[in-house]
């Protein structure tokens, strides 16, 4: 009897073996498979990754071209502005020469062709 029961222990023993190896191959392909999917989840990552260092690199050159475009357009109204202030000097100083003239027709008239008095003081 004792070698049937150790012919039974044994045949237990190889049987739990062989189930134990089966389930210690299921866990190893699922390890592959995940293994696998980590793999790929960090590619992924990495294209994200590389994507978003374009879209910061393109956001940046952007950036750069606004400011270079906002110096040149604060620089053409600086100039602007200086054109403007020159061309309303000139106006200012034509309009008085026309009211200084205006004033002696005036004058002229009111003295019936005599030249002009002499302006006061």
């Amino acid at each position: 009897m004792d070698v049937e029961r150790t012919i039974e222990f044994i045949l237990q023993a190889q049987a739990q073996f062989v189930t134990d190896l089966a389930e210690l191959r299921s866990l190893n392909l699922d390890w592959a498979k995940r293994t696998t999917q980590i793999a790929q989840l960090q590619a992924n990552q990495a294209e994200i990754v590389q994507s978003l260092a374009e879209v910061v690199r393109q956001a940046e050159e952007e950036r750069r071209q606004f400011e270079k475009e906002r110096r040149q357009v604060e620089e053409d109204n600086r100039q602007a502005h200086q054109r403007f202030d020159l061309l309303h000097q000139e106006i200012d100083e034509r309009f008085s020469a026309l009211i200084k003239m205006m004033d002696e027709w005036i004058r002229e008239r009111r003295n019936n062709g005599r030249p002009p008095d002499p302006a006061p003081g």
